[in-house]
């Protein structure tokens, strides 16, 4: 849960490079199913490009994690995801769940959802 956690942080001080200090090199990030190019996005680099094109687009975005569940192997983070585009006082909200998959000591995979639902059956699931 740590990793997870210290990842956010790293995140939220707008250090990519940190939010990935503990990640696997071969990460995968599975986006919402519904999303543009929902992926799974594989490795680190990978990863990190589209956490930059988010801090691209939206100004002062910043993932505020509303609690951290430990699953075992798995972390489920709750997240309200908040930044403003270019020019712009409008700022856009967006709640997702995201779970972290941990594996000796490094995050291996990470999946979104819509909902803690979701999440909690996916990790249900995958036990």
């Amino acid at each position: 849960m740590e990793i997870v956690r210290a990842a956010a942080t790293a995140f939220n001080r707008g250090d990519l490079e940190g939010w990935l200090a503990d990640a696997h090199p071969e990460i995968e990030w599975h986006v919402l199913p519904d999303a543009p190019d929902p992926g799974p996005h594989q490795g680190r680099q990978v990863v990190l490009a589209r956490a930059r094109l988010w801090q691209e687009t939206l100004a002062g975005f910043r993932a505020e994690v509303e609690e951290y569940i430990d699953a075992g192997e798995y972390v489920i983070t709750p997240t309200r995801m908040r930044g403003r585009p270019p020019g712009s006082d409008v700022e856009v909200v967006l709640d997702e769940v995201y779970v972290s998959r941990v594996q000796d000591g490094k995050i291996v995979e990470l999946r979104e959802y819509r909902t803690k639902a979701e999440a909690l059956e996916a990790v249900r699931l995958h036990r």
